[in-house]
């Protein structure tokens, strides 16, 4: 199932991608595998213009992801994707499943 998402992965309609995260800790596979993702040769050419920023913490902060549409009026949105914690359904899945 997430290959199949990875492969319908596009920027078309984002801004701006913000990806941070400390390599030291035991929590940023995911942050990394959708880093990995975004940076593929394919789904950056969805968007040229899209910019993807990556900040490398080494202070053991919890890992992010910032998402900035734009939607060609020059009004953006931005949607922040933190960490799955055990009360957001963690290790057991999102809460609508």
């Amino acid at each position: 199932m997430a290959a199949a998402a990875l492969a319908r992965l596009g920027l078309r309609a984002v801004k701006e991608v913000r990806v941070q995260f400390c390599p030291f800790e035991n929590n940023v596979e995911s942050t990394r595998t959708f880093l990995q993702a975004v940076s593929r040769e394919k789904v950056r050419a969805t968007n040229l213009k899209c910019s993807v920023i990556v900040d490398v913490r080494h202070d053991g902060s919890e890992p992010c992801v910032d998402v900035l549409f734009g939607d060609g009026q020059g009004n953006a949105h931005c949607l922040r994707l933190p960490r799955p914690g055990p009360e957001r359904g963690g290790e057991r899945g999102p809460p609508w499943r």
